[in-house]
């Protein structure tokens, strides 16, 4: 029976009252099942119409279909506890509550990031608890939603309860606060604020207390991007509270003991955030926590339930569904309005390479228009400028974020996203309507090929680790190359088969591709083994005297504040005005290296490259190496000891998981491990800890599909 049937049985129940009074009569204190109860009820009642008996059947039967059918069963997955204590280390792990427009980061009860909309915006406040003793929360998840509850101890005693959500229809969040004694918020505001008590103008509609601040235009939103535009937020508190200002941007909020709340309100433009706010203060919390739980169930009952394709047998099963809730639930919440998904609470922008491991994941997770709108949001952009580089922001704050080489590599994983939409949805109409943004990726990769080899993308995340120096980004890159190889040969098959290009044009292409293809084991394939970088390139290719991106000077000596144009030297070296005034910069050594992440691309992106006996001893002993250690860098790998990208365990996982290795089962094992208590992997580990940015969508994407892709294929 479908949902319309369902809603109309169940005004016809509400109308039939004296048969439903006789129901719910009957069943008290009886302990009879609903059947029995209708039954009984009918008998009583023989005298009322065959009208009233026909809902009364109906209605059981809506019930009963109701029971066989919904969402993935996330309700009986005990929800993981993530521990804060005021005093002492914390393991870092934070987690996501967004719709969209607004976004905060929490870690523990500590409100650290408010900002939005849109999403491409500073910080706009944090709020966290201030004690004078030691307290300690613990911090829990309702299961299918972003929506948090932090339960605040003293010495084993409860002092209060704090509910936090991020309301699904405005750019709205909320923290209701339920407390035995005094509680106090320490309320720090982004230092270029201007902030005005307006208590009085929200006194009638029922608040204790308001403040109003301004975000400037020009305040920087990420290294040297600024805003465009000024933002406004609205802060106001309901119930017994005291403010007391201790700086132009640091205040203290105390509540007393009973219910109170507080708000933070903002809008695409003022007259909106007024109107939330009023709303919000007229209505109550009830009723938007009430339709914010309804809409992520409607989210939960939209995506894939995995509980019947995993079976009981596959270890670490309770846990690995409840990381896919979690993991979906981070995606769903850093995903913006636009469609872009933002790279981490450290990078209020969208990255094209990382949208592509959370494109894939969420097509897994059977939420293909999510997926699609990834890939809306940079052709929206596409469409106006006619480029795309490293990162982008978002309007109406838009910038760029230009690293070296943004000719190579992300475009290859943007054909490949795109692509992977297709073979899902099977929609070509889609891949025309974005095809000339595709055309574009695959035109702007040709530019740099020299020897058949591409370069290195300056933001990579193992030159952005260290992991690969700065001073190799000429050379040939085989993880590059092998992504303008496998994305262009689909490019050019779809291109031809719907007529897109003349005979001329795919010749050519397919020349190109074939010469890549001819030379790559050449060019990246060494004694057994699948090199990262192949120096070749930079000595035969014309080396330009500008590039934009990160100074290899500032950066060794620790005082890089942005990106900037850069210079190369006499000896090679790309330099900074300042540091070229400075004077002779030593050349850098060079090295061939064989990292990890590089030698598993060819399972994750289905590449037939090599054979699976080429590959398979490299992957083994990455795998052993992890198993031992918590880490494994691969061969010749730079001096950073125990380092590795957080993406790579996943990678790992796929790709022993591909092979049918026996170490997939430890890896399986030691992956879900190092899930943190909010459900998320990191940017980076150092020796099996996190490090970096947390809640990355990139990471936790790439690692949730490989967890998910052993443990579907352990039971055959």
């Amino acid at each position: 029976m479908n949902g319309n049937s369902c809603e109309r049985i169940e005004s016809a129940k509400i109308k039939s009252g004296s048969f439903a009074t006789a129901v719910q009569s009957a069943s008290r204190g009886s302990g009879l099942t609903q059947i029995e109860v209708i039954l009984k009820s009918i008998f009583v009642l023989f005298s009322s119409s065959l009208r009233i008996i026909t809902f009364g059947l109906l209605v059981l039967l809506c019930s009963t279909s109701s029971l066989h059918s919904g969402p993935p069963d996330v309700s009986g997955t005990t929800p993981q506890e993530r521990f804060w204590k005021s005093t002492g280390p914390d393991d870092g792990s934070n987690h996501a509550l967004g719709n969209g427009e607004l976004m905060a980061y929490e870690q523990g009860p500590d409100v650290i990031q408010v900002f939005g909309p849109p999403y491409g915006s500073p910080t706009a406040l944090s709020i966290r608890l201030e004690v004078a003793t030691p307290i300690e929360a613990r911090s829990t998840r309702e299961p299918g939603a972003a929506i948090w509850h932090h339960d605040i101890y003293q010495d084993s005693k409860k002092l209060g309860t704090l509910l936090d959500f991020v309301d699904a229809k405005s750019p709205l969040f909320l923290r209701r606060i339920q407390a035995d004694t005094p509680m106090r918020f320490h309320l720090h505001f982004n230092d270029r604020t201007e902030v005005v008590q307006n208590s009085a103008r929200y006194a009638s509609h029922g608040a204790s207390g308001a403040i109003l601040f301004e975000i400037p235009s020009g305040s920087p939103i990420f290294m040297n991007y600024v805003t465009h535009v000024p933002e406004w937020y609205q802060l106001v508190w309901t119930g017994k509270a005291e403010l007391e200002q201790q700086s132009p941007t640091e205040m203290m909020l105390t509540v007393g003991p009973g219910e109170s709340s507080i708000a933070v309100v903002s809008g695409r433009e003022y007259p909106d955030i007024v109107r939330d706010t009023e709303a919000m203060l007229a209505n109550g919390v009830t009723p938007l926590l009430e339709r914010t739980r309804m809409h992520w169930k409607q989210f939960t009952k939209a995506r894939t339930d995995f509980a019947p394709r995993i079976k009981p047998s596959v270890p670490g099963r309770d846990q690995l569904l409840r990381t896919v809730d979690d993991v979906a639930v981070l995606l769903a919440t850093q995903q913006s309005s636009g469609g872009g998904v933002l790279a981490g609470h450290n990078y209020h922008w969208f990255g094209i390479r990382d949208q592509n491991g959370v494109g894939r994941t969420l097509l897994y997770l059977g939420e293909p228009q999510k997926a699609r709108s990834i890939y809306d949001f940079y052709w929206t952009l596409w469409q106006r400028y006619h480029v795309l580089h490293n990162g982008e922001g978002e309007d109406p704050h838009m910038f760029f974020h230009v690293h070296e080489n943004d000719g190579v590599e992300i475009p290859g994983y943007l054909i490949l996203g795109a692509l992977e939409i297709l073979s899902s949805t099977h929609d070509d109409r889609y891949i025309e309507t974005i095809f000339p943004m595709l055309e574009w990726a695959f035109e702007v990769q040709k530019k740099n090929l020299v020897l058949d080899m591409l370069p290195f993308n300056g933001d990579e995340t193992y030159v952005a680790g260290s992991l690969l120096p700065r001073s190799a980004l000429n050379d040939g890159s085989s993880e590059a190359t092998l992504l303008f190889l496998d994305s262009g040969k689909k490019l050019v098959s779809w291109a031809e088969l719907h007529h897109k290009w003349n005979a001329d044009h795919l010749a050519e292409a397919r020349g190109v591709l074939g010469g890549v293809e001819r030379n790559y084991r050449r060019n990246f394939w060494r004694d057994g083994r699948l090199i990262t970088n192949n120096p070749e390139r930079a000595a035969a290719a014309p080396m330009p005297q500008f590039r934009h991106g990160v100074c290899e000077r500032c950066i060794a000596e620790g005082r890089l504040k942005h990106l900037t144009w850069n210079e190369r030297n006499s000896s090679g070296r790309y330099l900074c005005p300042v540091c070229m005034a400075m004077g002779p910069y030593p050349a850098a050594p060079v090295k061939i290296y064989s990292l990890a992440s590089v030698s598993m691309i060819p399972f994750y992106i289905h590449s037939k490259m090599f054979s699976n006996d080429e590959l398979a001893p490299i992957v083994r002993k990455l795998a052993k190496d992890f198993i031992e250690s918590g880490a494994f860098q691969g061969v010749d790998a730079p001096h950073v000891p125990g380092k590795i990208v957080g993406y790579d365990i996943g990678m790992l996982l796929y790709a022993l998981t591909e092979l049918h290795d026996p170490l997939a089962g430890p890896v399986y094992a030691k992956a879900l491990q190092m899930v943190d208590p909010t459900g998320a992997w990191a940017e980076y580990y150092l020796n099996g800890a996190p490090k970096g940015t947390r809640c990355r969508p990139w990471e936790s994407a790439i690692n949730l599909e490989a967890l998910l892709h052993y443990a579907e294929r352990s039971g055959e």
